[in-house]
């Protein structure tokens, strides 16, 4: 292959307008600005050292007092950008003259040629034949090799759950919930029954707190997450990117309904997390509310709900539960799939069921509709339970289910 080693100003100045104007980032957006910032100073002073904290301000709009070692955003919303950028070029852009990329440790792009034309190659001759067939056939079995080797097989009962996720369908949005906190100077507040920043005054407690602290100066950030969540993410990714599957992680509060267009879905957390949820267009039977997953229709002999319970007095061990929904995606052949929990770590175990063979065998030996009807998925929520001691999960069993439509 021949690649060409220069790029002129001009073909640089063309890629950031493609990149801008083609959708891999959605306008008037952090990534947006990002974007633009960092595109014109890799084609203005691309020797010269760009700086977080300069990032942070003339970018993404932080004030004078922005301290990077605090704030992340800077490091968090590169890092997307990056991944963002990979995917382009793998797909959309992989044809252009040239390409952005961000090298992974650095903040300032740089632009490089895409390789050229391959050159022509002279017939081979009778044992030039040979050596070219056994190059062939090596170059295709060695990424198979590679793979079946650092890739256990998923067994059946996954690949049945999994199937819309994986090499050949749809690409799959992660959404992890991130909770709101109120920051006054290096001070932090949080306060867990309220998630939108337009709410916070609306808590008695919440603005109780707020009022003695009198902040000259309050910001909502959503620069952090559950334990539960970040091992969620773990399980389902480490199985998922094995099979095939083509992810991209967000933030939940950055998740707009743009974003579910021609796409899988998971979302991670409670409902606060994910308003998405509440607004899907069907009348869920469960839901997950604080301390248990209430039982919104209960057939004869149900329980109200399915409350957490404290195992033993002044024990850490206790028993959750966590709510799995699965719902029709915007587009034919889709889904979108919640773990629902009232705590973090009911995520954990609602991620650690569904990547299970035996705990996905209960889904399918109940009849559950995991496969689409004419493209369309059918929505249905399961209860499942999990025990605890000291965070971790020492026991998971499913417990009842409904199915929507």
């Amino acid at each position: 292959m021949v690649y060409r080693i220069d790029v002129t100003r001009a073909e640089k100045e063309q890629e950031l307008h493609n990149l801008l104007h083609s959708g891999v980032v959605r306008e008037k957006t952090q990534l947006y600005s990002l974007l633009a910032y960092l595109g014109t100073k890799a084609i203005e002073a691309p020797e010269d050292a760009v700086k977080e904290y300069t990032i942070g301000v003339s970018a993404l709009g932080k004030p004078a007092d922005y301290d990077p070692r605090i704030d992340p955003t800077v490091r968090v919303e590169v890092a997307k950008l990056r991944k963002k950028l990979d995917e382009y070029y793998h797909n959309g852009g992989a044809g252009h003259p040239a390409k952005m990329t961000i090298p992974k440790g650095g903040y300032m792009p740089v632009f490089e040629a895409s390789p050229a034309a391959p050159p022509v190659l002279r017939r081979p001759g009778r044992i030039g034949w040979w050596v070219l067939g056994a190059i062939l056939v090596a170059a295709a079995i060695l990424p198979w090799l590679v793979l079946t080797r650092n890739s256990p097989r998923m067994p059946p009962e996954l690949k049945t759950f999994w199937a819309p996720h994986l090499s050949g369908g749809a690409p799959t949005l992660l959404a992890y919930g991130v909770p709101l906190f109120m920051r006054t100077g290096q001070s932090f507040y949080r306060n867990t029954r309220v998630n939108r920043p337009e709410d916070m005054y609306g808590s008695e407690e919440a603005r109780k707190v707020l009022d003695v602290l009198k902040p000259q100066q309050i910001r909502p950030v959503y620069h952090f997450t559950g334990v539960g969540e970040a091992e969620a993410l773990f399980h389902l990714t480490r199985l998922l990117a094995a099979n095939g599957a083509v992810l991209t992680v967000e933030r939940s509060n950055l998740v707009g309904w743009e974003d579910l267009k021609g796409k899988n879905a998971i979302f991670l957390g409670g409902r606060k997390f994910n308003p998405q949820i509440p607004n899907l267009p069907h009348a869920p039977a469960f839901e997950a509310s604080e301390h248990q997953i209430a039982n919104l229709k209960p057939n004869s002999g149900e329980p109200a709900g399915y409350p957490t319970v404290n195992l033993a007095p002044d024990s850490e061990a206790v028993e959750r539960h966590a709510l799995i929904s699965v719902y029709p995606g915007f587009t034919p052949g889709t889904r979108i799939l919640a773990l629902e929990c009232s705590s973090t770590d009911g995520a954990l175990a609602a991620a650690e069921f569904l990547t299970r063979p035996d705990m996905v065998a209960h889904l399918i030996a109940h009849g559950l509709p995991l496969k689409p009807e004419r493209g369309v998925f059918r929505a249905f929520q399961v209860v499942i339970g999990a025990r605890f001691n000291k965070g971790v999960v020492v026991n998971l069993f499913y417990r009842t289910h409904r199915v929507l439509s």
